[in-house]
């Protein structure tokens, strides 16, 4: 054929479709190939003029290959940001993951803590009752003073039980003052002598025959129970018992109890002491009273009549600590 003739340019399409699944690479090497076919081709006749087509067509090729290396370093560029970002999902996945275990054991420490709080708010709601009387319990205390209106000396007459004779004779009362101190008034409140001792030469030696009855409340009649109201802020007087001259000059000691005790063995009234040195435990308590002991020593000798000499020539004294039994 004369002139110049061109290959069909359908190779080009046929290559680029072909491409669908090939690189980046694979195309820009099909592009190469296509140039390269669809440079024009001189027949014998016309060969003066094909040496300027083939330095044209060197042109090309060199061109195409610069856009080879261009695009090999774009790849090489792509593929590092690629896996710099595959690094990073990575680590975000790592740190999604640790923040999802965080958040279990938050979710754990939360259903434990609510767990909790229910079971705790259940048990309020059952025993509210008791949980109220602990909580408000109401705080008296104890103090024995040897002074009025505290101890006082009273006249009192006393019939003869043989002839009916009434004679007057003297008693010395010893009074504990309740006081309130917190809470609510007191109610239903006692105080019982738990324990008396003997004490010789420093030895205090328990008296076995002692009956720990509840004391008598000063000013208010009798009861079988032993049992007062103490109003919030104020304070009561419980008779400890009351000194008395006996036959011989001397003075005893006669606790006073709700019931008076029946004489035990050896003809021993167990409420009833002479002349000595004692110690004695008291214990105060009452439906909402917060229970509290105390130990007090005693020491005694001679009856005086006159109320102030007889006050000074008694020793009472409370102890630092309750002593082991």
């Amino acid at each position: 054929m004369g002139g110049v003739e061109y290959l069909p340019r359908t190779m080009l399409g046929n290559i680029l479709l072909g491409g669908r699944v090939a690189s980046l690479r694979s195309v820009t090497f099909a592009i190469i190939i296509a140039l390269f076919l669809s440079a024009p081709v001189y027949s014998s006749d016309h060969a003066t003029s094909g040496g300027k087509s083939i330095g044209r067509l060197e042109e090309k090729l060199e061109i195409l290959k610069c856009l080879q290396a261009d695009s090999d370093k774009k790849l090489a560029m792509l593929s590092e940001k690629l896996e710099g970002q595959a690094k990073i999902s990575e680590e975000l996945f790592k740190q999604a993951k640790e923040e999802v275990k965080k958040t279990d054991w938050f979710n754990l420490y939360v259903n434990i803590a609510l767990a909790v709080l229910t079971g705790f708010v259940v048990i309020v709601a059952l025993f509210q009752e008791v949980i109220a009387r602990k909580w408000k319990k109401t705080k008296l205390g104890m103090e024995i003073k040897l002074r009025s209106p505290d101890s006082v000396m009273i006249v009192s007459s006393v019939v003869a039980p043989q002839s009916g004779t009434v004679h007057e004779i003297r008693l010395l009362y010893i009074r504990i003052k309740v006081v309130h101190e917190k809470g609510v008034a007191g109610e239903s409140v006692e105080i019982m002598p738990l324990r008396f001792w003997s004490v010789t030469d420093g030895n205090a030696e328990p008296i076995d025959s002692f009956l720990p009855i509840s004391l008598h409340w000063s000013y208010f009649p009798h009861d079988e129970f032993g049992t007062i109201r103490v109003p919030a802020g104020s304070f009561r007087y419980c008779d400890l018992g009351y000194f008395e001259r006996r036959p011989d000059g001397k003075a005893s000691l006669t606790i006073d109890t709700v019931f008076r005790s029946n004489p035990v063995g050896a003809g021993i009234i167990p409420n009833v002491f002479g002349p000595g040195e004692y110690q004695f435990e008291l214990e105060l308590t009452g439906d909402n009273v917060k229970a509290t002991k105390g130990r007090w020593k005693i020491k005694f000798d001679a009856w005086i009549d006159d109320e102030g000499r007889m006050l000074e020539s008694i020793s009472i004294e409370k102890m630092r600590s309750i002593l082991a039994r």
